[in-house]
């Protein structure tokens, strides 16, 4: 029997008819570990976030990493994967994973997670597996800004008003959820302008050669522009940068 979750949201950028991939967080009852996947392909891929730092991103089966060496996997692209996590290891079962340890900014404060989404770079999309009113939808920013969406961990209770970052011009709490400990998830928008290394990677990235037929979808989305899942981990931290194929 599948335990019952005490936490379970959805986030995505733009629109309902013009958005990014639709990312969901979960915990289940009795558990401090957060899980971040979508609806669009957790068949194939969830990313594990622990208050101990301890941070993984998994396939759930060897299927989905072999369908995702080629370049794509079902409705969404997991493009650069096996090379980006060729410090990975393959688990008995047949996963595999990337390991990392998320990065502790301040004391008390851990930052495991980053999903970038480049404004300009949105996708027309139908929500087939869940109702826009079940998503929390963030604004994109103007033309040539990326807009992160952050995971971060607290340990301890903050004071009223503050966040992670919260000192920091143009981060914003969009989320935050309190476990029984004490110990808190929070989620953090912050819009800035994408940086010469940032158009470098998603240039080098947008010229990996791919197998179209692969992106066919049986769930009838678009896949005229299908979005790609780029990941790269970085000070501590894994960026899954959420794009346009078609940009």
């Amino acid at each position: 029997m599948l335990s019952k979750l005490q936490l379970d949201q959805s986030i995505a950028v733009g629109r309902p008819d013009r958005r990014s991939v639709v990312w969901r967080w979960f915990a289940r009852a009795g558990s401090e570990d957060v899980f971040v996947t979508s609806p669009e392909f957790s068949s194939s891929l969830k990313v594990s976030l622990h208050m101990s730092g301890a941070c993984h991103l998994a396939f759930v089966s060897e299927d989905a990493h072999d369908r995702a060496s080629t370049g794509w996997d079902g409705e969404i692209g997991l493009q650069a994967m096996p090379r980006e996590l060729a410090a990975g290891s393959r688990e008995r079962d047949g996963r595999f994973h990337r390991a990392w340890t998320a990065a502790e900014p301040s004391p008390g404060i851990r930052m495991p997670l980053h999903i970038a989404v480049p404004s300009d770079g949105l996708s027309v999309m139908s929500l087939s597996r869940i109702s826009a009113r079940d998503v929390l939808w963030v604004d994109s920013g103007p033309p040539g800004t990326v807009v992160i969406i952050s995971f971060a961990f607290t340990s301890e209770a903050l004071p009223s008003g503050e966040w992670p970052g919260s000192r920091s011009p143009g981060t914003t709490m969009v989320k935050s959820f309190s476990f029984a400990s004490g110990r808190t998830i929070w989620v953090l928008g912050l819009i800035r302008t994408l940086t010469p290394r940032d158009k470098a990677w998603l240039n080098a990235c947008a010229r990996v050669p791919v197998d179209p037929e692969r992106a066919v979808s049986a769930e009838g989305l678009d896949k005229e522009i299908p979005r790609v899942i780029l990941p790269c981990v970085e000070n501590g931290a894994m960026a899954l940068w959420d794009v346009d194929r078609g940009r």
